[in-house]
């Protein structure tokens, strides 16, 4: 299954903005949080942004069959591979995007932006520390999530600079980012590499039912194998995902 941020347009609950698929599982992003484990959400205090705006139109869409009512369809979602909070602090964005199926996000800092504004907080976790390798090390309910110490730089390709960066803890669960010295009339760009995390579970479960080709997003009956029946409280809903190439259909339970 592609590794992709999928829009809610009706076929998730509410307060999920955002569902992305990783190596790890599904995860629900809400407009101002991100899970980091099934009791751990990382927002930013004092973050200004009021959603995640879309960025990078993947290819192909989902559509989804709500029972038998066509009024309950819903159809040609487009996914995206980037997401981006612009100006959630003063001179500051947050990206959030995936390699290799892992779910990553970086600080964008303007010229002369000040990273001494960003405040990380882990809601819902029992301690956050720092070891002795400078990662950060999150223990919540359900397990230990890692993130390993921020790489910082300015520039790109050979005259990209390295930035020595380091975590500072500001709370119980509250994280903030000190570096050395750099070049403040110029941009930089501050990266927390996600390690490992505990499977992020939400309120919804799904599972591949079937795979076959399609030559267009809107074709999708043409699939090979049979579709399991799963219930569900919104009643049995399957979902059809179709990139040009591929077409999966799944059924979710709630």
């Amino acid at each position: 299954m592609p590794f992709e941020f999928e829009p809610n347009w009706g076929q998730f609950p509410s307060a999920v903005s955002y569902k992305v698929r990783t190596r790890l599982g599904s995860l629900a992003l809400g407009a101002q949080s991100i899970p980091i484990g099934r009791s751990v959400r990382l927002s930013f205090a004092g973050d200004k942004a009021s959603a995640w705006e879309a960025m990078n139109p993947a290819r192909g869409t989902t559509s989804y069959r709500i029972g038998n009512d066509p009024k309950l369809w819903i159809s040609n979602v487009t996914r995206f591979l980037r997401l981006r909070r612009d100006g959630a602090y003063a001179g500051i964005g947050i990206d959030l995007y995936l390699i290799d199926g892992n779910l990553e996000y970086d600080f964008l800092l303007d010229a002369n932006a000040d990273p001494g504004q960003i405040w990380m907080r882990f809601d819902g976790a029992d301690n956050i520390a720092i070891d002795s390798a400078g990662n950060l090390v999150i223990d919540g309910p359900d397990g230990r999530s890692i993130q390993r110490k921020p790489v910082s730089y300015q520039g790109s390709g050979t005259s990209k600079r390295l930035i020595p960066t380091r975590y500072r803890i500001l709370s119980r669960t509250g994280v903030g980012v000190e570096m050395d010295e750099y070049d403040r009339s110029a941009p930089l760009t501050i990266d927390p590499i996600v390690e490992s995390v505990s499977l992020l579970g939400g309120s919804m479960d799904d599972t591949v039912m079937g795979i076959g080709t399609c030559r267009r997003h809107d074709d999708l009956s043409r699939f090979s194998g049979r579709p399991r029946r799963t219930s569900s409280r919104l009643g049995r809903l399957s979902a059809f995902l179709c990139d040009g190439e591929h077409l999966y259909l799944w059924g979710f339970r709630r």
